[in-house]
């Protein structure tokens, strides 16, 4: 949510100066290393022993055809779209993936690994 405040700013903010551009950055760099690391953990939690490491293989994949994806199309779109609209479809993006992770991710606190591999599978 705070990753969406962060770049939602930047699409309500006409023109912002450089102090709210890079204050605006440098929450959402803060909190996405942080949040990182969820990509290695969470998966791991989620799929059964017998097919984990192919799984989180697999997820560890499309993360990285996901960032690489979004690193070449940055600045593709910040010239042809401007800031604030770019910020905007990112923002976007950024809702969407909470609403899908609070819809469907299950919570693993307090649940053991194979706990959390069966409610996943079932």
């Amino acid at each position: 949510m705070i990753l969406a405040v962060s770049l939602g700013l930047l699409v309500l903010i006409p023109n912002p100066t450089s102090a709210v551009i890079i204050a605006c950055f440098s929450i959402y760099v803060f909190i996405a290393s942080g949040s990182g690391n969820l990509q290695t953990v969470y998966p791991s939690e989620m799929f059964p022993t017998h097919v984990r490491s192919t799984a989180v293989g697999f997820a560890t994949m499309i993360s990285r055809i996901g960032a690489a994806l979004g690193t070449f199309l940055l600045p593709i779109s910040l010239d042809a779209l401007g800031i604030q609209i770019t910020m905007g479809i990112l923002t976007g993006i950024l809702l969407l993936a909470l609403f899908i992770s609070i819809k469907w991710a299950p919570e693993t606190r307090n649940v053991s690994l194979e706990k959390a591999a069966n409610v996943n599978a079932s």
